[in-house]
């Protein structure tokens, strides 16, 4: 990719991620996470072709977490139908390794405020756990279920984020976390991915 075209991504998904409302908030205040520039901007271009390609149809309705091309859906859609109209879209990416689908057929959920604290406490836990690299997670609530995607370094630590999890007043809890050891220590010049 040269210069003019890297620099015009960026202008753009500067100018698309405040106006998706599609994106927790966790993509813009989380630290970088330990996956390299390469793969943080795969993600975030990724991120930027999902939002484009479902016009904005959404926009508020569906969180995307997104890390190295693993991609967990998670909100409301209003119809059986709306919800196979986005999962169609999706599959058309050859860059999303793998989906998760979790939305939910009905209305938005009534606690937005306590679903956004559950997701700030649960990151805040992480954060301050020194058994967890917690810039490996991403975190999102709605209806008070907390979902979760990210990479753990060992079982150990998957335990730990889940523990964390679970000790919170939260309906039900949903990873998809896989575990890789070296994942911590990668390059980040090499593979850094967005939420």
């Amino acid at each position: 990719m040269n210069p003019y075209s890297f620099f015009v991504n960026v202008v753009l998904l500067i100018g698309i991620l405040p106006m998706t409302g599609c994106q927790s908030l966790s993509l813009l205040s989380s630290p970088i996470q330990k996956r390299g520039v390469s793969g943080f901007f795969k993600d975030t271009v990724l991120h930027a072709k999902i939002i484009k390609a479902l016009s904005g149809k959404y926009s508020g309705s569906i969180t995307l977490l997104i890390q190295k091309g693993r991609v967990m859906l998670v909100g409301y859609v209003k119809t059986e139908n709306d919800r196979q109209n986005v999962l169609t879209v999706l599959g058309t990416f050859a860059d999303i390794r793998h989906l998760a689908d979790h939305l939910i057929i009905g209305s938005g959920s009534d606690s937005v405020i306590n679903d956004t604290y559950l997701s700030q406490s649960l990151q805040s836990h992480l954060f301050f756990d020194t058994r967890i690299s917690s810039q490996n997670y991403h975190i999102t609530a709605s209806h008070k279920i907390l979902y979760i995607l990210g990479t753990a370094r060992s079982e150990s630590e998957k335990k730990n984020v889940l523990g964390h999890a679970e000790s919170m007043s939260v309906r039900r809890v949903i990873s998809d976390i896989t575990i890789d050891p070296t994942f911590d220590t990668e390059s980040t010049q090499s593979h850094q991915a967005i939420q």
